[in-house]
Order: structure tokens, then sequence, then C-alpha cells
């Protein structure tokens, strides 16, 4: 994301958001003379992620017109590629067909059969025998590491659900896996709203993402979410959540609370798309502060 975000842009940001937070403080300090270094501190901690998010918004719309620009450029390359491409396709049709045909030639003169044929083809295209004969894709190991900065701007009352802002950062643990985990730095900034009933509590969340392994913004993740409380340290969950509209899951979880700001998560997701992966057991603890 720094290559789209000059020097110029990142000085604005940082003195947005040092003086975001100053006039905060100083209109609490004139409304609130006598407040103590405590209360200061306080509020600073209650005004910088509300200030940082405003900051961060700015600076996707602002990342997301360059990156049009950039695709309008591109649009343009793209079709002198095209006409370009289709001089080299006419030229090298002659060339792919020779090697097909050459390939054929190789393969009846070992005798093979079709299905060795089909299995020969795919060991060209860079598969291996292990993930030819297995038919699909399995991978185990450390999924996603996810910090999260969260800001409640509403609370629930009778008439309106709760409200709240979020910054999050995905840390790239998983760079050679394809499934699991994550590859590159991943940055999202999104808003929930989120409601109490009886049968338990319901929350819809979505977000705006920039991708660092694909160097662009787009439309982050958006979920349903339930969360029953069963006793104090009890709790069921279970969510619809996704990235596009066919990476669709279903999310089932039991979560163990340990303790006041930890607490231990079993899940399970479940593709509901084709682009979804099929089944994706995790386990994991989840720490608040």
């Amino acid at each position: 994301m720094s290559e789209l975000i000059d020097r110029q842009t990142r000085t604005w940001a940082v003195v947005a958001v040092v003086a975001g937070v100053a006039l905060s403080i100083g209109l609490e300090l004139w409304e609130t003379p006598g407040m103590s270094a405590a209360e200061i501190g306080l509020e600073l901690l209650s005004t910088l992620p509300v200030v940082m998010t405003s900051v961060g918004l700015a600076l996707l719309f602002r990342v997301a017109g360059r990156q049009q620009e950039e695709q309008r450029t591109l649009v343009r390359e793209l079709e002198v590629a095209r006409v370009q491409g289709q001089r080299w396709r006419s030229e090298a049709r002659s060339l792919l067909n020779g090697l097909g045909e050459a390939i054929d030639v190789q393969f009846s003169r070992w005798n093979l059969t079709e299905a060795e044929r089909e299995v020969a083809l795919l060991l060209l295209k860079g598969l291996s025998l292990k993930e030819i004969a297995a038919g699909t894709v399995r991978e185990s190991g450390l999924g996603d590491v996810e910090m999260q900065v969260r800001w409640r701007f509403v609370e629930e009352t009778e008439s309106h659900p709760e409200a709240f802002t979020f910054v999050e950062t995905v840390f790239p643990f998983q760079r050679d896996r394809h499934l699991i985990g994550t590859q590159d730095w991943e940055y999202k900034v999104g808003v929930g709203f989120t409601r109490g009933f009886a049968w338990g509590t319901g929350t819809f969340r979505l977000s705006g993402e920039y991708s660092g392994e694909e160097g662009k913004v787009d439309a982050g993740e958006y979920a349903f979410e339930y969360l029953k409380r069963l006793s104090p340290t009890w709790r069921v969950f279970a969510a619809i959540e996704g990235t596009q509209v066919d990476e669709v899951e279903l999310i089932t979880e039991v979560q163990w609370h340990f303790h006041r700001r930890a607490f231990l998560k079993v899940n399970n997701g479940l593709g509901l798309t084709t682009n979804a992966t099929g089944l994706a057991p995790e386990i994991g603890v989840m720490m608040s502060f």
C-alpha cells in the first residue's frame, strides 16, 4: 500500500491525526478546565481510535481514486496489448499446434493409455503425483493471526442497536500456503451493528480492505453473526460470512471463556459457494484488552 500513498499524503495523515486528537483534547479541556492527567489520558485513548479510523477511511478513498486512474491507464495499455496479442497468437498458433503434435507423437511412442496421457498432461502442468491421486488440495497449520481495534460510538438502547467501527490487521504468517492463513498483509476498516434479544445477540458487520497480495483496495468481509450465552463460561456462535458473492461460508463455533479477557474457540467453516473452502476446522484463542 505504501507505493500508492506518497510521502506528502503520509505526512498529511500524521498531521491530521495529531490535529484531530489535539482539537478533541483542547475542546474537552475548554469544557472541563479541571481535568486531571489521568482523565486527559483516558480521553486521549477514547479519541485516538475514531480519529485514526476517520483518517484511514480518507486514505482508502484517496488510494481508490488513484487506483481508478491507474486502471483507466491499464485499460488503454491492455487495448494496445490486445491488438499486439492477436498478431502474436496468429504467429504462435502454428508453433503451439506443432508442440501438441510432438507431445502426442511422444505419448504414442511410449504406448500410453488414455488415462496415462491425462496423468502425463497434468504432470506437465505442474501438479504433483500426490495432488493428482488425491483429486483435492488439503492444508493444515497456523490459521489467521489478526489484531483489531474496535470503538463503540453508539450504545444500544431499546430503540436502536449498538454501533461500532473497527480497524483490523491480518499478519502474513503463511506465505507458502494456498488455503489456510494469510499470504500477505491485509488491512481492514469497517463498521458493525449489534442488537441483543431474548434468544441471543445478533451482529451485522461489513468492511473495506486493502490486500498486499493483490495490491488494491476492495470491498471486504461481510457477516451476519449470532451469539448465545449458555453459562458464565460457555457460549455458542454461528455466522454467515463472505468476501465475494461466490465466497460464502457457514461458521459454527463453541467458546470456552476461561478468563474475563480470553477464551478458547473451536469452530468449523463450511463452504456454501463454489469458491469457498469446502471444510475448514479451526481451534484458536481470542484475547481482548
